[in-house]
């Protein structure tokens, strides 16, 4: 079958690893401390963009290819502590043509961990990355993917920082007669929590 136009994506959510648990009794829950030092900059000591599929093939590179949000004067996140289990969300992108036959299946986790403290302080995020776990695309198709990571943010004091970033999933996806560029949007914080941007509406 030649190739046809194919139809606008379709994007599930397949489950989740993250569950809101209790940090361990020696670490301070909250994040607060008595006599807190000011973190006045949170910055991504990782990566800013990188590949995760390239002509069809996944790219996995985990200790290259992630993101951290850390103190601006933390050199690396293992003289850090109480950082929670490695949580993940995971979703799957499909594509079918004219005639609903399916061109693109991709599945991929959004994988981080959280919970990081300094001197018993703040919330912060290391090991942020984007893992494709299944590929299939239909012959005479090409796709493309690649993360962005965007706007690291303090949702909350100088005193009692909490971490935020804005992981970018953008994609091409052609064939001869169709050419889309496209894309998905999450937010993650310091103490786990995860946001769809794109799903997100503002409430009437």
């Amino acid at each position: 079958m030649k190739p046809a136009p194919f139809k606008k994506y379709k994007l599930e959510h397949l489950g989740t690893s993250y569950a809101p648990t209790e940090q361990s009794p020696n670490c301070n829950r909250f994040g607060l401390n008595s006599t807190p030092k000011k973190v006045y900059e949170i910055i991504n000591t990782g990566k800013e963009i990188w590949k995760v599929v390239k002509d069809n093939k996944p790219k996995v590179n985990l200790h290259i290819n992630a993101a951290n949000a850390l103190p601006k004067n933390i050199d690396h996140w293992s003289s850090m502590e109480c950082w929670m289990p490695t949580a993940f969300q995971k979703f799957r992108i499909t594509y079918d043509n004219i005639f609903n036959i399916e061109v693109l299946k991709l599945e991929f986790k959004v994988q981080y961990t959280y919970g990081g403290q300094w001197q018993g302080q703040g919330h912060y995020l290391k090991n942020v990355t984007v893992i494709p776990t299944k590929v299939e695309v239909a012959w005479a198709h090409e796709l493309n993917v690649s993360v962005h990571i965007d706007n690291i943010v303090n949702l909350n004091s100088v005193e009692f920082p909490i971490a935020g970033m804005e992981v970018n999933l953008f994609w091409d996806f052609e064939n001869p007669v169709n050419h889309v560029q496209e894309s998905e949007s999450y937010f993650i914080n310091g103490q786990g929590h995860f946001m769809e941007l794109n799903q997100w509406t503002v409430p009437q």
